[in-house]
């Protein structure tokens, strides 16, 4: 099977699943990784277990500090989000492993892809992100994930 692994991760934890996810199923399976920036593989762990690694553009792994820096980060990574996307889906695979993303746990490249998907979250998910509806502490502020993950 050909597979395209997507993640947004840093050095980690989680990071160390996915080197070992891509390590059982790139013993049977062709194995494509992309991720938004090279930082992402600094460490160079999954080089040897995939075929190709293909880096969208340079995200910095930091999104800023003020409402607006967030806002556009945010705005930026759904862009390559949909970009990533296309790459994927011209790629002719026949899934898509996603991980979870370091900032939005839910990664907005899944709802631009339209091909049989995993998503793996390696941490319960928090229910703001998932469920609409639900706010941090009863606060019915408009959420910026929100706004990303679906709107």
């Amino acid at each position: 099977m050909k597979i395209a692994v997507v993640h947004n991760l840093p050095p980690g934890g989680a990071k160390r699943a996915l080197v070992e996810w891509v390590r059982g199923l790139s013993a049977r399976h062709e194995i494509d990784l992309f991720t938004y920036t090279e930082f992402n593989n600094e460490d160079n762990s999954l080089k040897n277990l995939v075929t190709r690694h293909r880096v969208v553009d340079h995200l910095p792994f930091a999104s800023g500090k003020t409402p607006f820096q967030k806002g556009y980060y945010l705005y930026r990574m759904n862009r390559m989000a949909a970009r990533l996307s296309r790459l994927i889906q011209a790629g002719g695979y026949n899934v898509v492993f996603v991980h979870q993303c370091a900032f939005l746990q839910n990664p907005p490249v899944l709802k631009h892809l339209s091909l049989p998907k995993v998503f793996y979250s390696q941490d319960t998910p928090q229910r703001t992100i998932y469920e609409p509806g639900i706010t941090n502490g009863g606060n019915p502020r408009f959420s910026i994930t929100e706004w990303i993950k679906d709107k």
